[in-house]
């Protein structure tokens, strides 16, 4: 009987336990979030009265009521590649001493021509400046050629606007005697250019 009565006590001893930790830690938890309050709070206290402190919390304020607005991509892409434009123009405009620079003064390319594709090529080669009679003394190891008359070397300028073999026809076609290059090659190119060239037998050695 004494047995029954002693672990009776025990059980109750643990049972009694049990709950004054129960209770304490029930405490703590509770007595933890009002101590992370106070913390809070004391920081807030320190917080207030400093000038850069509250400039900087009305500036988040505002930042959170801006509205930004929506800029679609195409309206980006267009104000890239308008701006890309810009600056190569800028870097094209110190090129004048270059000699596509007088053919073509704007980055913005050749509008196309209702010429077909052996004419277009033709076209082509008289803008480079590189067609075969100026150039093929490069692939058979010649003298460049010399215009006699000029005592000069043959190029696309030279021949379709210095040369003074050609004045007379150049004023029958053209209307001057020296016409411009960006006059004849540019964009779009003259509209008699072509006939020139075939006159002058220029057209089989472009």
């Amino acid at each position: 009987m004494c047995y029954n009565c002693s672990g009776l006590h025990t059980s109750l001893l643990l049972a009694e336990c049990s709950a004054w930790k129960f209770e304490k830690e029930v405490t703590a938890e509770k007595v933890k979030p009002s101590e992370e309050s106070e913390g809070r709070d004391e920081l807030l206290t320190r917080h207030i009265g400093i000038v850069g402190n509250e400039k900087a919390d009305i500036a988040a304020k505002e930042a959170r009521r801006i509205i930004w607005p929506y800029v679609p991509l195409p309206d980006i892409d267009g104000i890239l590649r308008s701006e890309v434009s810009r600056s190569w123009q800028e870097i094209w405009n110190t090129q004048v001493n270059n000699k596509l620079y007088y053919i073509q003064p704007s980055v913005g390319g050749f509008k196309p021509c209702n010429f077909n594709r052996n004419i277009n090529v033709k076209l082509v080669r008289l803008r480079i400046g590189h067609t075969y009679f100026t150039h093929r003394y490069l692939l058979h190891s010649e003298p460049a050629p010399i215009c006699q008359t000029c005592n000069t070397n043959f190029t696309v300028r030279h021949i379709l606007s210095e040369c003074e073999i050609f004045n007379n026809c150049r004023i029958k076609w053209f209307g001057k005697a020296h016409p411009q290059l960006h006059e004849l090659l540019g964009n779009p190119p003259h509209f008699n250019l072509f006939s020139f060239v075939a006159e002058i037998g220029f057209m089989k050695v472009i």
